[in-house]
């Protein structure tokens, strides 16, 4: 830890300058996590009707924000990390229902349809596995809880940046 703060601004800069840091490494960590788990969930079916882009996992983002007092990580998929090709069914598709011509894009809510089987009957005639939930959530979530893991984590983080934590 530097020794170079001499007030209680300067002091308050440095620790959350070490917050920061600390959660910025986490989030990298689950962010990892998150796209292992969707190459074992997700990505472990084989499409029968598109050419697969693993932009799905590689449209994954973290950020650490500090407001105050409250340290959080957000982490999201980013719609626009992915194209959209209908005519290859990739994040969304083209069909028709009652003459008329219906064009879906799905990108913005492809985490909650793959983690939830959030998708009805959209892919009715398709691999079976579309109308199961796949667990790439639910997995990620149960390994940064299981035993303290992810308040372990980021204390371990904190002490090699020099803070003292119980």
């Amino acid at each position: 830890m530097s020794d170079g703060a001499t007030n209680w601004s300067q002091w308050e800069s440095l620790i959350c300058e070490i917050i920061r840091d600390s959660l910025n490494e986490l989030g990298e960590i689950i962010e990892a996590k998150i796209k292992q788990n969707i190459d074992e969930h997700v990505y472990k079916y084989e499409p029968a009707k598109y050419e697969r882009t693993y932009e799905f996992r590689e449209s994954w983002t973290v950020t650490a924000m500090i407001k105050g007092n409250d340290f959080d990580i957000v982490i999201k998929s980013d719609p626009t990390k992915m194209t959209l090709n209908q005519n290859k069914f990739q994040h969304g598709s083209i069909y028709n229902k009652n003459g008329q011509t219906i064009e879906t894009d799905v990108r913005e809510y492809l985490p909650e349809i793959l983690a939830f089987n959030l998708s009805g009957r959209l892919f009715d005639g398709f691999n079976d596995w579309w109308k199961h939930r796949t667990s790439y959530f639910d997995v990620t979530v149960q390994q940064l809880h299981a035993g303290g893991w992810l308040n372990k984590k980021f204390k371990e983080l904190l002490r090699q940046r020099g803070l003292t934590v119980k």
